[in-house]
């Protein structure tokens, strides 16, 4: 049987944050929208920095067998503004337009903005630890 560990993301897992966030959105089209052509980078650099949507900070990680299996990305809804803010000053420095997306969570709320499993390890009950994992870390706030 193959070893599951949920972790709290880290820095170094940027990268892996961005394809989380780009399976789980699962339209070019609307991550072009949004990011731009280099989509993937400008994600990436979002993971990256602190502060923000999908930055490490608020993503956990699966790996099977110490390897990147899946993620999901949460945060709490009362810091929605902050951390957009910050996202979208990414973005606009890297497209030159800032998005406007109405609001999607709020104060009371964790707001989970990206939960994906890469293909190859699907159902195994990696989305559901990684749900169940989410949950008791809110739980201990």
């Amino acid at each position: 049987m193959e070893k599951i560990i949920i972790r709290q993301a880290v820095p170094e897992d940027a990268n892996f944050i961005a394809q989380v966030v780009c399976t789980a959105i699962a339209s070019e089209e609307g991550l072009r929208s949004y990011c731009g052509e280099e989509y993937e980078k400008v994600i990436t650099q979002i993971a990256a920095t602190e502060g923000t949507q999908y930055s490490w900070e608020n993503a956990l990680i699966a790996e099977v067998d110490g390897k990147p299996a899946g993620g999901i990305v949460a945060y709490d809804g009362a810091y929605l503004h902050p951390l957009r803010s910050k996202t979208w000053d990414i973005i606009e420095q890297q497209t030159g337009e800032r998005p406007c997306i109405a609001d999607e969570t709020s104060a009371g709320e964790c707001y989970i903005a990206s939960l994906a499993v890469m293909p190859e390890y699907r159902k195994k009950g990696l989305a559901k630890a990684l749900i169940l994992a989410l949950a008791e870390k809110v739980a201990n706030m």
